[in-house]
């Protein structure tokens, strides 16, 4: 999970002024035919859209955000998780994002006690950002 983190960190913050064909030689990766590139996208949904919605939501909802609201008031449980969930993906703009996001899923959670709603919601926004990812490279 922490090597996916930092390798979409490295990705995110070199598609701001290049294109994947000058991202792949730092991060060693040989993309040359269209099939690799399908077998590495597949990869990316997996580990983004699938693999972290349910571990993050289980990690910072399920378990930090229910053993912080244990000891502390319902709002300053769900800013710590929060700010704890936008540290985990080490990156300014993706942490920006996570706080916001982080902060709605943890009202969300406390609100509702469904991990499920979380976990569709974390995949719904992970999916928009590799739709727009695939978007970008193409």
């Amino acid at each position: 999970m922490f090597t996916n983190s930092i390798l979409l960190n490295q990705l995110e913050n070199n598609f701001i002024n290049l294109n994947l064909y000058s991202i792949i030689p730092k991060l060693n990766l040989t993309l040359d035919t269209p099939s690799r590139l399908i077998v590495y996208l597949l990869a990316l949904f997996f580990q983004t859209c699938l693999l972290a919605p349910i571990a993050e939501e289980l990690i910072y909802r399920k378990f930090i955000l229910n053993k912080l609201l244990d000891n502390c008031n319902a709002f300053k449980a769900i800013l710590l998780s929060s700010f704890l969930f936008s540290i985990y993906h080490l990156n300014l703009f993706q942490g920006i994002n996570a706080i916001i996001i982080g902060v709605f899923l943890g009202y969300l959670y406390y609100r509702t006690c469904s991990i499920n709603i979380c976990i569709l919601l974390h995949f719904i926004n992970n999916f928009i950002n590799f739709i727009i990812l695939i978007i970008y490279i193409t």
